[in-house]
């Protein structure tokens, strides 16, 4: 028996559905299930939960192809909008390592199926190939460099493996996905008739988690996640789940959720929904703000609000920015009559609104100035060292080592401690000199236009019309979100969330289901077609006496 036939008797098999053909079988899961319920529950009893963590793992893996299959994309979509980082398993587990799990779990499970049909109108447009083509030589590039660094590191006294390789996944995962899964679509996927509804409850218990943990962490006295140069800094801990908030998850969340929920206002979709759906979008645009609000960027409020404007005009709802200039009155007003409220709130609020006082506090506006200076000290240095060596210009020098040494080195020298350990470790808050340092010239060409041919492929998609909204809806939502990511990103720096790219599979999978449904409505149509010809060809006569 070939693997390809024992994977399909096993999953055959395991089909729930069919116990119900068996009396045997349904008392036999029945059984199973209490007999695991029993040994779970003494685990959890007896205070051994890291054994309980690993058999919980290993049934979700049965369970998992059984039933929870079609809902990987949902399951995804949460942690990626959670951004928890979990600890439970000795190693973190941070949201690009989790999304490279879930793929893996629906790449195993559905490689071997085969499903065949006429693909649909965007995979024969020239962006579609053009991407995909870009795609595969930068995931090439990466391996390649990865491989090249493990043999023959630019500085062996300072590599280190396990850097090297979160750099790599960090790098890599997000367009991994989208390589594999816009060339085998996960047509195991269910969506159900509105999965714009889905995916925006499933935002809002994100955005309301991350907000309520922000929140909590800042008034219960702390500050971690202030630093310029430490970006694994955790809030708020959930004890026996292992899991720790990203204190900069609000400053995805925050102008993502507000650009999502007004795409989601201005479409046609919206008036369709209930009074609920529609209550929930318009909170999810104020959970947004304050979102942003908390997250600490000097920016990210000021991001949320351009993206507001920029859907509008899209959307050509040119007069609600006219309406809307009131409330961002009312805001800007409210603000600066509370300003001694604003400068004595906790450091990362206070930097979030600094932009709106009229009279600022002088020790955030010195501690953004200061920001400021180091951002652009540390892109000078990271430019000179690029240019110190023929290997770092052409190929990178990858990334060096992060230990309780540098930590030490930052706590006793401050900022100058600090550019040494952000060029260490590649993370220069820049896009360009990032890439620069870490993949020489070859790469940062070769990322930045793979990432021009994305936003190509994304207008593609927003153009391409469809029997709903959707897809458009989504495919306009990637597109901007994609082009301020970008344009951001080397300004300030940035990462590519998996959300984003789970988002871009999620369109262009309902595109391959679209054209399914046509093909399989074809035959009829072409035969209805057929007969009215026929009918119209014969005479009025026959036509009655038939």
């Amino acid at each position: 028996m070939s693997l390809t036939s024992f994977y399909r008797t096993v999953f055959i098999l395991m089909r729930l559905n069919d116990l119900h053909y068996s009396r045997a079988g349904l008392h036999f899961a029945t059984a199973a299930v209490l007999v695991c319920g029993v040994y779970l529950g003494s685990l959890a009893g007896s205070g051994d939960f890291g054994r309980l963590a690993w058999v919980v793992s290993g049934l979700m893996l049965i369970i998992y192809p059984v039933t929870l299959q079609p809902f990987t994309w949902m399951a995804a979509l949460l942690w990626a909008f959670l951004d928890f980082v979990h600890f439970g398993f000795g190693f973190k587990i941070a949201n690009s390592e989790a999304s490279l799990v879930f793929g893996a779990l629906l790449v195993g499970t559905t490689w071997w199926r085969k499903m065949r049909f006429e693909p649909p109108e965007l995979t024969t447009h020239w962006s579609f190939r053009l991407l995909k083509i870009l795609l595969i030589a930068w995931l090439g590039y990466a391996a390649g460099h990865t491989i090249f660094n493990i043999l023959n590191p630019f500085s062996p006294q300072d590599f280190s493996l396990k850097n090297l390789m979160k750099t790599a996944v960090q790098w890599s995962a997000p367009f991994a996905l989208l390589f594999y899964f816009l060339t085998w679509p996960p047509l195991v996927f269910r969506f159900g008739s509105n999965i714009q509804r889905a995916i925006a409850r499933l935002l809002f218990v994100g955005l309301i988690t991350n907000v309520l943990m922000r929140a909590y962490f800042l008034w219960s006295g702390q500050s971690a996640g202030v630093s310029s140069t430490e970006d694994e800094v955790f809030g708020v801990y959930i004890p026996y789940l292992d899991l720790a908030e990203n204190t900069y998850a609000t400053r995805f969340l925050g102008p993502f959720g507000a650009l999502f929920y007004t795409v989601l206002v201005t479409s046609q979709w919206f008036h369709k929904q209930t009074a609920a759906t529609r209550a929930l979008c318009w909170i999810g645009i104020a959970l947004s703000i304050i979102g942003a609000v908390l997250s600490g960027g000097r920016f990210t409020v000021a991001v949320a609000v351009l993206q507001i404007a920029i859907v509008l005009v899209v959307r050509k709802k040119s007069w609600v920015i006219f309406a809307g200039a009131v409330p961002a009155a009312i805001l800007f007003l409210t603000v600066n009559l509370f300003s001694t409220e604003v400068r004595e709130a906790p450091k990362m609020v206070s930097r979030s609104l600094q932009w709106m006082l009229i009279n600022k506090d002088f020790d955030t506006v010195g501690d953004i100035s200061s920001s400021t200076d180091w951002r652009k000290d540390v892109f000078s240095r990271a430019i000179h060292e690029w240019r110190s060596d023929w290997r770092i210009f052409w190929f990178g020098r990858a990334t060096y080592s992060y230990s309780d040494a540098d930590t030490l080195d930052m706590k006793l020298r401050g900022n100058e401690g600090g550019l040494e350990t952000a060029l260490r470790r590649g993370s220069t808050h820049n896009l360009l000199s990032d890439l620069l340092i870490m993949f020489g010239l070859t790469g940062a060409i070769l990322f930045m236009v793979m990432n021009l041919a994305l936003g190509l492929f994304l207008l593609k998609l927003w153009r391409i019309p469809a029997r709903d909204d959707s897809a458009q809806n989504l495919a306009l939502i990637c597109l901007i979100f994609h082009i301020f990511n970008v344009g951001i990103g080397l300004i300030a720096g940035a990462a590519f969330p998996p959300a984003f790219s789970w988002i871009v599979i999620i369109v262009v999978t309902s595109h391959y289901f679209n054209t399914r449904e046509k093909e399989q409505a074809m035959p009829a149509s072409r035969s209805i077609r057929a007969d009215r010809k026929r009918a119209r060809r014969q005479p009025l006569g026959q036509l009655n006496n038939g």
